[in-house]
């Protein structure tokens, strides 16, 4: 077929006379390699399934096969499904782990009964002078793997953990001084100890029927004549590393029984003993008993290819060039979603990924090992945790004996506002958050809490699932069940979302077996302890996305591609240190002996990945290598060597291929540049001005006007539209509920003193009176200003204690500075009203102002305004020549600068013009943060304010009130971002970007 192919083509004649046979037979091996690349080549479980239906007709009933996972197995099935054309039993399908398992009936260990049973061990031996299992939780699991290792590995316990005894005895051993420490005593008893550790634990686990994976395999080929094998026919494939029990077990099948084993190379790298990609095969054929049966093509060295490797800069990036790719691979003709496969090096970038495919896929399948400290339901756990941990924190502190537990805001804030809740309950469960905010309750008990929410008409589901956080105690199992059952309570609302029930059920079964080991070993009562246990069996294992693998577009980690092939395939982040991933080294047993004993080292893995990611790329005719060229927490962004000796290597052997290399980048999303806000005055909102500027309860206040110089906009929002600050709870007292608490301090002395018939001398008398009742009403303050709120503890009393000195130092201050003062007046309203010419009408604008004092010091009237914050001098010093036409004078009305002369000289205005009083006045302001010192308001080298200098400023004020009214001109935001620092609404105006 070949040769006609050739000679219908050119005219043999012609042919033989124009080359020579050495040409003609180049020419040959050239159309022969042609005539190859344009065969589709078959998959590997097409290639065993071919032979199955070739070889057993159809009569699988007796047949076993095993299999590196159960996804392999699916495939499988579904390839002989599509071949056979009559009824017919399956065969049997198992992975290499379930098939251990069947043959030798262990129940298979989960890590939680793994480590609670190792302890008890650990326990009987150690009594006293064992470690808290908290400690334990940090060296058990390691100590677990090297169980595991010595036996899928088959080594010889006693020799290696005598080895590594006396090695670490070696170690220690030091001549110049005999005698160890008690540490170091206690070091060496640990390693004196692991060969009794090891023996005992799987003599406990053989009592209980259950097996970790070494121990039930090594069982089974130590004595495998003793255990039924159910089959008389095997046929195993899609292997390549073998641990030693494996190679046994395998050898066993294959000398006992009628067995095939298949192996999957390419040519490329079985041969090239340079190539790590084929060290594994290489051995297991090498081995006599498991020569069986070699698939091995040529795709990577001669097939037609087309590779593209993309550094992009970031995981973010990443993702989205994922869905470009996918777009475009969509939009062909021929295009299979079923032949395409996503490989994911990084497991964390899954959920980035599905948040950034295209609205053209339809259907995907999701199989791999997802991390659980990256899930939603790790972090709610966790937080459910700390939620009982602070709990009992608290309780322990606390003084008081009632037996009821309290629990604390932010806990319940951080459990109601996780995504998984959010999404089961639309938010509604925020209006608890709310109320708690509003009511600034820092502590409360979960009586207290279901109270709230029935009083917000919560439904029946959303107060089944506050119910459930009540607990009778904090013992580390009622903790444990309580979890459980919000987790039951919040699964039954996840139910419809396939990943939020795969992402609960995974953890909720690790609570679950912590219950049952709690019950049965009840070890733990600490719940810190308890959350550690929980981080360290999740670190184990990760939440495994098992969904139906024959669905259409496939997303999976490099594990999963074992014995699969696909016509596309997309690799992400193949990074250097991610794969194959970086070296590390955790086990007790040293280095040196693993070695020796041929236990599996951490660069072991770089031949397996390495056989992995290229077998997967076999078969494959469109490969998408992409990685991150930027910085990240494994380091540089530095391109995997795999892909590198495909740039470098394999262009050298296959022509046929093409192969780029390039940086892409993406076009950065646009971002919205934040156009100036300005809001203009509607008749709506000119009304709203209107109502605000001649209400005689609103009026315009220095602070308002304040506002309005610093930013037109923030005026709108505060003043107009009456918007507030979110209300959060205030644990620790704020800086402005202190200042009010000090103000009506203040306030509540000198009125009553003032208010007292036959008083208001303000004398020696009265300043005493006052240093001995201030510390009463300070507190008084406290309780009314901070409800709810621990003023008894912790930084609280710090605070209130502060405020007590600031009061104080304030009295013996004032008793230098003001003894003997006359006409007090605190807290005194002022008001005025200005006609103000606007849209061709007369407006009566209402200004209003409090000031925090009003008295006479040796014939001078003084204003006096109490500051807790900083006050620097210099703001209240304007003594320029010629002030009124100074730049200082006009910033007065445009800087926020000068927001305190601003305020003084308003309130001087208003009282001035209130009472009738004729000027000079002295405006000052007292600095309590710095001993009470008083400020004066300095203009022309003088401390008191003239008749000229208030009506000058009542004309400019009359300006500024012209231009907030102005119809015309727009609320705009400031064009000084140093204004923005501080605002409540930064978040609105997009400054804080």
């Amino acid at each position: 077929m070949i040769y006609n192919f050739i000679f219908h083509n050119v005219e043999k004649r012609k042919f033989i006379e124009q080359i020579t046979l050495i040409k003609f037979i180049t020419f040959i091996k050239t159309l022969l390699l042609k005539f190859k690349t344009i065969k589709m080549a078959k998959k590997f479980l097409e290639e065993i399934a071919d032979f199955i239906l070739d070889k057993y007709k159809g009569n699988f009933e007796e047949l076993t096969i095993i299999l590196p996972n159960r996804r392999a197995g699916l495939f499988l099935e579904k390839y002989l499904q599509e071949k056979i054309d009559k009824p017919s039993w399956a065969p049997k399908l198992n992975s290499i782990d379930d098939f251990v398992f069947e043959i030798t009936k262990y129940d298979k260990a989960s890590s939680t009964d793994l480590i609670f049973e190792l302890y008890e061990i650990y326990l009987s031996f150690e009594k006293e002078s064992a470690r808290s299992f908290e400690d334990f939780g940090s060296w058990g699991p390691k100590l677990l793997n090297d169980f595991n290792d010595i036996d899928m590995y088959l080594a010889d316990y006693k020799v290696i953990f005598t080895y590594l005894k006396e090695a670490r005895n070696l170690q220690k051993w030091n001549l110049d001084r005999p005698n160890i420490s008690a540490l170091e005593d206690n070091y060496l008893k640990f390693y004196h100890s692991l060969l009794i550790y090891y023996v005992k634990f799987k003599d406990r686990l053989k009592s209980l029927n259950i097996a970790y994976s070494g121990m039930a395999i090594r069982d089974l080929v130590e004595s495998p004549l003793n255990y039924d094998f159910t089959s008389n026919k095997f046929l195993i494939a899609g292997f390549n590393a073998l641990s030693t029990a494996e190679v046994k077990l395998f050898e066993f099948i294959m000398t006992h029984f009628e067995s095939d084993i298949f192996w999957d190379a390419d040519d490329y790298y079985l041969k090239n003993t340079n190539q790590e990609a084929g060290k594994y095969i290489r051995k297991n054929l090498n081995n006599n008993n498991l020569k069986g049966k070699l698939i091995l093509s040529e795709e990577l060295s001669s097939r037609v290819k087309k590779i593209n490797i993309s550094g992009l800069s970031s995981n973010y990036s990443q993702v989205k060039y994922v869905g470009k790719l996918l777009k475009d691979l969509i939009s062909k003709e021929n295009f299979n979603s079923k032949e395409t496969a996503i490989v994911l090096a990084d497991e964390e970038l899954l959920f980035p990924l599905l948040n950034s495919l295209p609205k053209e896929v339809e259907d995907l399948n999701i199989t791999m090992s997802y991390p659980f400290k990256k899930s939603m339901a790790y972090d709610l756990i966790i937080n459910l945790f700390e939620l009982y941990k602070v709990a009992l924190r608290k309780k322990q502190l606390s003084s008081e004996t009632e037996d009821y537990i309290l629990i604390y805001h932010r806990n319940i804030a951080k459990i109601l506002n996780s995504p998984l809740v959010k999404k089961a309950y639309y938010n509604n469960l925020t209006k608890l958050i709310n109320f708690i905010n509003d009511n600034n309750i820092s502590y409360t008990t979960a009586e207290n809490i279901l109270m709230f929410s029935k009083n917000l008409s919560f439904s029946d589901e959303e107060l089944s699932l506050i119910n459930s956080l009540k607990v009778e105690n904090l013992s580390a199992l009622t903790v444990l069940e309580a979890i459980n059952k919000f987790l039951e309570i919040l699964k039954g609302k996840l139910i419809f979302s396939e990943l939020d029930g795969d992402l609960l059920s995974s953890n909720q079964i690790i609570i679950n077996q912590l219950i049952i080991k709690l019950k049965k070993y009840p070890i733990i009562e600490n719940i810190s302890t308890l959350k550690k246990l929980y981080n360290s069996l999740t670190k184990m294992k990760g939440i495994p996305f098992e969904g139906e693998p024959l669905r259409r577009l496939q997303i999976m980690g490099i594990l999963e591609t074992r014995a699969l092939d696909f016509k596309n395939i997309i690799y992400l982040s193949l990074n250097e240190g991610v794969i194959p991933k970086s070296n590390q080294f955790h086990s007790f047993i040293l280095p040196e002996i693993r070695r020796e004993y041929k236990l599996p080292m951490p660069y072991d893995d770089d031949a397996i990945y390495s056989y992995h990611f290229y077998r997967s790329l076999q078969r494959a005719e469109n490969i998408e290598l992409i990685y991150n060229k930027g910085e990240n927490d494994l380091g540089s962004g530095e391109m995997s060597r795999f892909a590198k000796q495909l740039l470098y290597e394999l262009k050298q052997q296959n022509q046929n291929i093409s192969i780029s290399n390039k940086i892409v980048k993406l076009p950065e999303p646009k971002k919205q540049k934040s156009k100036a806000i300005i809001i203009n005055k509607s008749n709506e909102i000119y009304q709203q001005l209107l109502d605000l500027s001649t209400n005689p309860l609103r009026g315009f206040s220095p602070t308002s006007l304040n506002e309005f110089k610093t930013c037109g906009l923030k005026f709108y929002f505060s003043r107009i539209l009456k918007i507030k600050p979110k209300d959060e709870v205030e644990e620790e007292i704020k800086v402005n509920t202190r200042g009010t608490i000090i103000h009506d301090t203040l306030d509540i002395i000198f009125r009553e003193e003032a208010e007292a018939e036959n008083s208001n001398k303000f004398d020696e008398d009265f300043f005493k009176r006052a240093k001995e009742n201030y510390k009463k009403i300070l507190f008084d303050r406290y309780k009314e200003n901070f409800k709810n709120g621990d003023i008894n503890h912790g930084n609280n009393l710090l605070l209130r204690k502060l405020d007590e000195k600031l009061v104080k130092d304030f009295f013996e201050s004032e008793e230098i500075n003001s003894l003997g003062i006359e006409n007090v007046m605190t807290e005194q309203d002022l008001e005025y009203t200005i006609p103000i010419e606007s849209q061709n009408e007369i407006i009566k604008v209402m200004l209003r102002g409090s000031a925090d004092r009003i008295d006479s010091y040796k014939g001078v009237r003084r204003i006096i305004d109490y500051k807790t914050g900083k006050v620097d001098k210099n703001e209240l010093n304007l003594d320029d020549k010629n002030i009124l036409s100074s730049e200082k004078w006009a910033n007065l009305f445009t800087n926020s600068k000068f927001d305190k002369p601003f305020q003084l000289l308003t309130y001087t205005l208003l009282y001035s013009r209130q009472f009738n009083y004729s000027l000079p006045i002295s405006p000052i302001i007292i600095g309590l943060k710095s001993k009470s010192t008083h400020y004066p308001l300095i203009i022309n080298n003088l401390n008191l304010i003239s008749k000229e200098i208030i009506d000058n400023f009542e004309n400019e004020l009359i300006n500024l009130l012209k231009e907030i009214l102005n119809k015309n001109s727009a609320f705009k935001q400031t064009k000084e971002i140093k204004n923005c620092k501080n605002c409540d609404f930064i978040k609105i105006c997009h400054k804080d970007k």
